[in-house]
């Protein structure tokens, strides 16, 4: 059985460096990711492509590439948006041979890459959507505090058209299979049903720890909607990681593409971080250490 990761990089961006650690002061934070003239920091946008037999799958798929000026100066997108036709040609893939496409929630910043150009095409037509139900449908009824997250437009157009040509995978409860090797557990701090798709090697962990540096506890977003339960949904998963031994995946870390974690005296620390300046070709194995990354 072959199988292998890439990374691709729809684009790096902005935000605000307070809404991204919390509670936690910014002289602390700051150490770890210095913050902009407008206090933003710079995060990566990573989609994990997984190539596995006869399945291209893709976990994730940044904000698209359609948003407009405004948005990208926003977010500060502009300089490195690239779209996935640009993306995949690096690897002699095309758009239309993504068998599988998993989306872990609905921010605009994890499936706003669902649809391209100006006709809001589908980026993969011929692919199947695995989506969480109840994540669709707080979507169509978010919280006046997490609205803005959702481009809910977009969703139900991207949503609609898969519904359509009947290539939509609903994932219903707690956890459960999605495709090939991949399982899901869901988590609700951050946003209701959030899911974490993993399977023997590594867990691909959206906005549960989005990088290395939110590993402590209290380490929170801003923007997860009920920052104790997302505690919570972190000691659950920390103890899941440690005993599977799984590689956890940043989506939204520059520096580290992935690591262990294990605990310490006092709380957890990730370890054997796979660090983007290993990167050498175009793909990582995870056992082997054989790390590359691109598109950056």
């Amino acid at each position: 059985m072959n199988q292998k990761y890439i990374c691709l990089y729809p684009s790096r961006f902005k935000l605000d460096g307070g809404a991204m650690f919390g509670i936690i002061p910014k002289p602390l934070w700051n150490k770890r990711i210095p913050a902009d003239e407008y206090n933003r920091i710079e995060m990566s946008l990573r989609s994990l492509l997984i190539q596995r037999d006869n399945k291209i799958i893709i976990i994730d798929s940044g904000c698209g590439d359609y948003q407009g000026q405004k948005f990208n100066e926003r977010f500060a997108l502009a300089s490195t948006l690239k779209s996935f036709d640009q993306l995949l040609a690096q690897h002699q893939l095309k758009r239309e041979q993504v068998s599988d496409v998993i989306l872990t929630h609905l921010h605009f910043d994890h499936c706003g890459g669902l649809l391209c150009g100006q006709q809001l095409e589908l980026t993969f037509p011929n692919a199947t959507l695995h989506l969480h139900r109840r994540q669709y449908q707080h979507a169509q009824n978010p919280t006046a505090r997490d609205k803005g997250s959702y481009q809910i437009e977009h969703i139900e157009n991207f949503v609609g058209q898969y519904e359509k040509k009947d290539q939509l995978h609903w994932l219903e409860g707690e956890n459960g299979f999605i495709v090939g090797d991949l399982n899901f557990q869901t988590c609700h701090g951050h946003t209701p049903y959030q899911i974490l798709p993993y399977n023997s090697e590594m867990m691909y962990g959206a906005d549960l720890v989005p990088t290395a540096h939110h590993v402590d506890l209290p380490w929170v977003m801003g923007y997860d909607l009920h920052p104790g339960k997302s505690t919570e949904d972190r000691l659950e998963v920390y103890q899941f990681l440690i005993e599977k031994n799984l590689y956890y995946i940043f989506d939204h870390d520059l520096e580290f593409i992935a690591g262990r974690l294990r605990k310490k005296e006092r709380g957890f620390e990730f370890y054997q971080l796979i660090s983007s300046q290993q990167a050498s070709s175009e793909e990582f194995t995870l056992n082997s250490f054989s790390v590359s990354e691109c598109d950056k």
